[in-house]
């Protein structure tokens, strides 16, 4: 979304610019004095919720500063808007707490209450811009979802952060560890797709084609609206993370993102160590369909 606003007044132009500048007080200054429009959101307009928008809660309210970048965000989810001004905004909602998300979905987008743009405008408060919530908020996310994955496997983060400085490392976790190292996202996703991993299952696995069959015997944790699948780089790496002894079978990564059960399953990959790899909801057959469309785009 961002790639295609602009500005669509004066006023949005210099909160571009006091953005840019770090200058909280200026923005502040323009979001008091400026009308603001608060959508009205069509019936059924939480599905299909526009892509990188923060969920909304009871006690959020979307604004923005321009009707034009209302409906650049809210294209098909907004029918009209509601035109108002901060003070009258304050009158409706007297809780200086109340959160304001202000141009959600564009660059001049923040995320504040309203007391602090009072205290923005006196110059006692920064700004958070939306990008630094929901950046919070996957780390957030992130680290449950490792919790729980660990919890549920009987493992703990601090014997799982030690795995690879205290398993003999293969030729993937070398590779996983270099890419790693040089914040390299495209590497480690290769090298993952070009070897074998271990998955823990719930039962015996003699025969590894039988990741495709569909009684495959996935260790599936978590609550059933997010099913978590731990997957390992090796098999010393699950028997350091997780005690026991489990049932596991070794097979390509390539096979697992092929037999993934569902949309809904999170891959937890070496959860907890220095190579972890959380894939949300959608994320394994995203990839699963960059592999496809990779491998039809090779010449014969």
């Amino acid at each position: 979304m961002d790639s295609e606003w602009r500005p669509d007044t004066e006023a949005e132009r210099e909160m571009a610019a006091a953005l840019e500048a770090g200058d909280g007080r200026k923005y502040a200054e323009l979001l008091m004095s400026v009308p603001l429009y608060l959508p009205t959101l069509a019936d059924g307009s939480a599905a299909g919720w526009p892509d990188g928008l923060p969920e909304m809660t009871g006690d959020q309210v979307l604004a923005f500063t321009s009707p034009v970048t209302l409906f650049h965000t809210l294209a098909g989810h907004a029918r009209g808007y509601e035109e108002l001004t901060f003070d009258e905004l304050r009158q409706r909602l007297p809780d200086p707490d109340t959160q304001l998300m202000v141009n959600a979905g564009s660059p001049i987008g923040v995320f504040l209450t309203l007391g602090q743009v009072v205290a923005l405008a006196e110059g006692t408060e920064s700004l958070v811009p939306i990008d630094d919530v929901q950046d919070a908020v996957v780390d957030e996310m992130m680290i449950e979802l490792r919790r729980r994955c660990l919890d549920e496997l009987g493992g703990d983060e601090a014997t799982a952060a030690a795995a690879l400085t205290e398993v003999a490392p293969n030729e993937l976790e070398r590779k996983l560890e270099n890419a790693v190292e040089h914040t390299d996202f495209d590497e480690f996703l290769l090298a993952l797709l070009s070897a074998e991993v271990v998955v823990p299952t719930t039962a015996a696995v003699s025969d590894p084609g039988r990741i495709h069959d569909r009684g495959f015997p996935w260790r599936i944790v978590g609550e059933d609206e997010m099913p978590l699948i731990p997957v390992f780089s090796s098999a010393g790496v699950l028997d350091h993370v997780v005690p026991g002894g489990p049932h596991r079978v070794q097979v390509p990564f390539l096979d697992v993102v092929a037999a993934w059960p569902s949309k809904q399953h999170v891959l937890c990959f070496n959860p907890g160590t220095t190579t972890e790899l959380m894939l949300p909801p959608g994320g394994v057959p995203e990839l699963a369909a960059a592999v496809a469309e990779a491998d039809a785009d090779e010449p014969l």
